[in-house]
């Protein structure tokens, strides 16, 4: 029997219904981010091209691809890897966007599923901690 997915603003990526499903979630997505490293560490160095940092800046107009705020662009920033060098990607302008210091290494070589995943355990460790434990669900309002 196929359950429906619940309806909710998540799609394909539910949180597990259970906190042993979850667990073993996330145990699975720290293998897989130590198996990337671990091949890329078997891979040649790719030769890194000499960046254009301004272009890097103008493809968000000088916002931080992670968390959207703005970076002068003249301050400390750093060009981060759209798709990591662990995962495979190139060291080459177009897989460089900008982003702060600190959030390029709240991202460090994460996926953009892995993101996803400690931003909804975050909303839900929160929502439990202040007594609301309803689940992860998109508050709609129903017009009838």
């Amino acid at each position: 029997m196929n359950a429906k997915a619940p309806d909710n603003c998540y799609g394909a990526a539910q949180l597990p219904p259970t906190p042993q499903d979850l667990r073993i979630r996330f145990l699975a997505l720290i293998k897989e981010a130590s198996d990337r490293i671990a091949e890329q560490r078997l891979k040649p160095k790719q030769p890194r091209t000499r960046l254009d940092r301004n272009a890097i800046w103008e493809k968000t107009q000088g916002r931080c691809h992670i968390c959207g705020d703005e970076i002068a662009r003249d301050s400390y920033w750093e060009a981060d890897h759209v798709f990591p060098l662990s995962s495979g990607g190139p060291s080459d302008s177009a897989n460089y966007l900008p982003a702060h210091g600190l959030c390029n290494t709240v991202k460090w070589d994460r996926s953009g599923e892995d993101l996803q995943w400690i931003l909804k355990v975050g909303v839900w460790a929160r929502r439990q901690m202040v007594g609301n434990s309803e689940p992860l669900l998109c508050q709609r309002k129903i017009n009838e």
